[in-house]
């Protein structure tokens, strides 16, 4: 909601998206149902964040420097967090960085 307009947050092909953190940069993290990942909004593209071997992820917050935190379960079902940072502001590609 900005300026009295709402903006639909919807993840591509996704049937359910969590919104759950903004930067002052308008960039948007949450998480969409039906995969378990993460996402970073920026304008209007869309990135996946999957820490790799987990069976969900979900991005919880982002500063402005594009840095997203938020939590992943293993395949155990045992719950970490994780700090992904971009690679490259321009690319949406992170380095994931975890709390083991």
């Amino acid at each position: 909601y900005h300026n009295g307009i709402y903006t639909d947050i919807s993840f591509p092909s996704s049937w359910l998206t969590f919104v759950y953190g903004i930067n002052n940069k308008s960039h948007i993290v949450g998480q969409w149902a039906g995969s378990g990942s993460g996402f970073v909004k920026k304008g209007e593209t869309y990135t996946a964040i999957d820490v790799p071997e987990s069976i969900e992820t979900a991005a919880k917050g982002i500063n402005d420097a594009g840095q997203v935190v938020g939590y992943y379960f293993d395949k155990d079902n045992n719950i970490h967090g994780f700090l992904a940072t971009p690679v490259n502001p321009l690319a949406p590609i992170f380095l994931l960085l975890f709390d083991d």
